[in-house]
């Protein structure tokens, strides 16, 4: 660690940092040439590759802002979910979009449309339930809000970065915690604090060289499975139990952390990503029962949620009715 920035530098180099910002202009004009009133207009062939018109959106995005992250020959023209066959001669689509070429360009759109909204107000959770292949969808952010999101969408190089630098990582940490937890370790440190993330990632890259061919396995959906079956498990242990506080104080511990992991960093109610990590890397979230145990809520899962302390604070103080009816729908939910 002693040794990271000895060459911290010629990071300050005005030809490298001229260079830095015609990559950052590319992607300003990509964003405002594609807007999301030119988004919403826009048609099949203007969006398409394959069909040998290089002013569409997906070859723009994969070749012309290369510089921006490598997304080439990975999964194909699939990933893009339309695309245009040049050895069959007509536009195809990936099935999951629709049954339809029509219904699959309608859905390719409407989700193009709700990331690069997502993306603006930091929605993580809408960004992960994009049905957008991860490498498109994370290019697509890191091109439209570059001083947000980094150029970096693979999970193992991700993760690489992440364990050369020393940030504590856990088996859940998917791309955007990854992400976020190398965007705040850059502003931590005042080598990197004032590059801007594609100069960062330029660095990360030199500095620390790139990792060997392993995947990064994310556990989140194992580790939503474990808990909950401890939780059923707990249940068959004390079916008669008297004790209620001794109980609910143990079931608690098992409910937040089922809430905590399903939650995967993000606050349920602002929709915002944990402030920070704790020691062990976790994100950090609270449990909080939408109906309040003192008022006769449940000590279940279907009646708690994850927060974050601003958001814990806000509900025990006020409370709104609001709130409280949009957190028993994200509690609800496995």
């Amino acid at each position: 660690m002693d040794g990271l920035f000895t060459d911290i530098a010629k990071y300050s180099d005005e030809k490298l940092i001229d260079d830095i910002a015609g990559i950052v202009s590319l992607s300003r004009k990509f964003s405002s040439d594609y807007n999301l009133s030119v988004l919403e207009a826009m048609s099949m062939e203007d969006y398409a590759i394959g069909h040998g018109d290089h002013l569409n959106f997906c070859y723009r995005i994969e070749m012309e802002l290369i510089r921006m992250g490598d997304i080439r020959g990975l999964a194909g023209s699939q990933k893009f979910g339309v695309w245009y066959s040049k050895k069959d001669g007509e536009y195809q689509n990936t099935e999951k979009f629709g049954n339809s070429l029509e219904e699959a360009w309608a859905v390719v759109k409407a989700e193009i449309i709700n990331l690069v909204k997502a993306g603006a107000k930091e929605d993580y959770e809408a960004i992960r339930e994009s049905m957008l292949s991860p490498l498109f969808r994370y290019k697509i952010l890191a091109v439209y809000y570059p001083d947000q999101y980094i150029t970096i969408f693979s999970d193992r190089h991700l993760s690489y970065f992440c364990e050369k630098l020393e940030i504590p990582l856990s088996s859940g940490d998917d791309t955007l915690t990854l992400q976020r937890k190398l965007i705040l370790w850059k502003e931590q440190h005042s080598g990197t604090k004032e590059m801007s993330l594609i100069m960062y990632v330029k660095w990360l890259y030199d500095t620390l060289g790139r990792p060997l061919k392993t995947e990064w396995i994310s556990e989140h959906k194992r580790n939503l499975k474990k808990l909950y079956k401890d939780l059923e498990e707990f249940d068959k242990k004390h079916p008669e139990a008297k004790t209620v506080e001794v109980l609910r104080r143990e079931r608690s511990g098992k409910v937040a952390a089922y809430v905590k992991e399903r939650a995967n960093g993000v606050c349920q109610l602002c929709n915002k990503p944990a402030p920070f990590y704790n020691k062990t890397g976790e994100p950090f979230l609270e449990c909080h029962h939408v109906v309040w145990i003192a008022k006769g809520g449940i000590d279940e899962p279907s009646n708690a949620v994850a927060l974050c302390p601003n958001c814990h604070k806000k509900m025990h103080i006020l409370d709104m009715d609001e709130d409280v009816s949009y957190l028993k729908k994200k509690a609800k939910k496995k």
